[in-house]
């Protein structure tokens, strides 16, 4: 995972970076956390993103590739890290996961790719989701 990570229709090689594995904060490599690269922003000159709480989520929680009903089984699924549907607004309200809304642009100055649907239309579709019971599509 460590060698190339998967974000929204963007795929980058990290070359040597080293894997994370062990590191219970999920904050990269000894002597080389997320941090030492990852700012609280976007770092223009570099195309380094970041946010607020920069990291990588666990490798259990991959999720590229799923369906909407294998992702929505893996998001509550306690071996993937799960929450419960209480817990995910919240967690959605970070400025890491906002990130995804104003991620900045790339080392060769274009836009990175923004979700299919504004931040606001997500958190609306997340509430009705919750409030109708939270169940998974098939």
């Amino acid at each position: 995972m460590a060698d190339r990570l998967e974000t929204y229709r963007e795929k980058r090689n990290f070359g040597e970076t080293p894997e994370p594995a062990g590191d219970p904060a999920d904050s990269g490599a000894a002597g080389l956390h997320c941090s030492t690269c990852h700012q609280t922003m976007n770092q223009a000159a570099s195309g380094v993103p970041g946010a607020s709480d920069w990291h990588l989520a666990p490798a259990r929680m991959a999720w590229v590739g799923l369906s909407p009903g294998q992702l929505c089984r893996a998001l509550r699924d306690p071996a993937k890290g799960a929450m419960s549907p209480d817990q995910m607004l919240p967690h959605f309200a970070t400025g890491l996961i906002r990130w995804g809304w104003d991620p900045g642009a790339n080392a060769r100055g274009r836009a990175r790719t923004t979700p299919p649907m504004s931040y606001s239309e997500f958190i609306r579709l997340t509430k009705r989701w919750i409030d109708s019971g939270a169940t998974c599509p098939e």
